[in-house]
């Protein structure tokens, strides 16, 4: 007889993966290029010459190895060049959550305080090292985590906090006064604090603020983010983890023994991103501003509250005032009448019911088209 474990059985299928797109489809799911990528971000390097050819090339003929001392090289580099105490190269960022619970001990009859909306592998992992993840709501206005919730969350057995923002799938940033307050019940209470910032050069009109430049949180953050979002190498698969030394080596011992590296022709073009993309970065964010402006406003001319998004790259609308306020139902009807694909609220927590996530990381025109068919939709239920 075959024994699954409990915490991966109990775990859902992930809404992307049954709800595929087909022909004459709008997708405005996630972050990830269509066929066409011209279609999607304007952002890669227009042409591809012989110098470049030639340079991948020479890479596959190297003796660059992707473990031994030369990776190790190449994560001094990184960490160097964002300042950090240490850095470690994984697979993506949730690799880096999953590496960093386990260095960290967090296991059974732990518990991981975080947002009832967040990335939905963010607490499966939680659960999956055996830990309980506890689900502090948000503020109402600003959809951010509240400190004094968390306080009053807080018990003998929490042993983390975890951040997820700029938030997936809300757009919500933190405002400096939150991060002040979540630094200081750490320091009081004695915790670790998991500070996924995958989406941290993604905001408009407004600031991220980090919870390492908090007095003394470096000491007690595993910093956790990667290049598919900002850099929109999202096929890369090249996420990172900075922490104190101490705390990357011994996540190293775990990471080597799953997946072992970061591919080496990912490490190059991760730090060539670092160190040439900044440019890119920056009109890839005033890009996104405009569509992210266009899809908000679109979504609350038809009817469908939104809150405005300030980060990262999704509109996070309610439903619940159309004819078809499950989020489940509104998706599979509008993928069947219109073509549209959108991603149930509930994928990302129960808090996400009655919502549905649209990516506005495509072209104009494929937003305007995709509202024009969502406004179709709901006038159409509701006569």
């Amino acid at each position: 007889m075959t024994c699954v474990c409990n915490a991966v059985a109990g775990d859902p299928h992930s809404h992307f993966r049954h709800r595929a797109p087909g022909p004459g489809s709008c997708n405005i799911t996630a972050g990830s290029a269509p066929p066409k990528r011209s279609d999607f971000l304007p952002f890669s390097p227009p042409t591809i010459g012989e110098e470049e050819i030639q340079e991948v090339v020479d890479t596959l003929r190297s003796q660059w190895i992707s473990t031994g001392p030369k990776t190790k090289r190449f994560e001094n580099e990184f960490a160097a060049f964002l300042r950090a105490p240490g850095a470690l190269a994984l697979n993506s960022c949730t690799a880096a959550l999953h590496t960093a619970l386990k260095t960290l001990g967090i296991g059974p009859g732990d518990e991981v305080i975080t947002t009832p909306m967040t990335f939905t592998a963010s607490v499966n992992v939680i659960e999956h090292v055996g830990a309980r993840p506890v689900l502090v709501d948000v503020e109402p206005d600003t959809l951010n985590i509240d400190p004094h919730q968390v306080a009053a969350a807080i018990t003998p057995r929490t042993r983390a906090i975890l951040l997820g923002f700029p938030n997936n799938p809300t757009g919500a940033v933190l405002e400096k006064e939150d991060v002040a307050g979540i630094a200081r019940l750490a320091a009081e209470h004695d915790l670790l604090v998991y500070a996924d910032e995958i989406y941290d050069r993604l905001v408009y009109g407004t600031e991220h603020h980090s919870i390492v430049s908090q007095p003394e949180m470096k000491e007690r953050t595993i910093y956790l983010a990667g290049f598919s979002k900002s850099y929109a190498m999202t096929g890369w698969r090249v996420g990172y983890a900075c922490a104190p030394a101490e705390i990357v080596e011994q996540m190293m011992k775990i990471h080597q023994y799953t997946v072992m590296c970061v591919p080496t022709a990912a490490q190059y073009a991760a730090l060539e991103a670092l160190q040439s993309g900044e440019p890119e970065v920056l009109r890839m964010v005033g890009e996104y501003d405009a569509r992210r402006q266009y899809m908000w406003r679109r979504f609350n001319e038809m009817g469908l509250h939104c809150f405005e998004p300030r980060g990262a790259f999704y509109c996070f609308p309610n439903i619940t005032s159309t004819a078809m306020p499950d989020d489940d139902v509104f998706c599979e009807q509008l993928l069947k009448h219109e073509r549209v694909v959108v991603v149930p609220g509930n994928a990302f927590g129960e808090r996400g019911r009655g919502h549905v996530r649209a990516c506005y990381a495509a072209s104009l025109e494929q937003i305007a088209e995709a509202c024009d068919r969502i406004e179709r939709f709901v006038e159409h239920a509701a006569s």
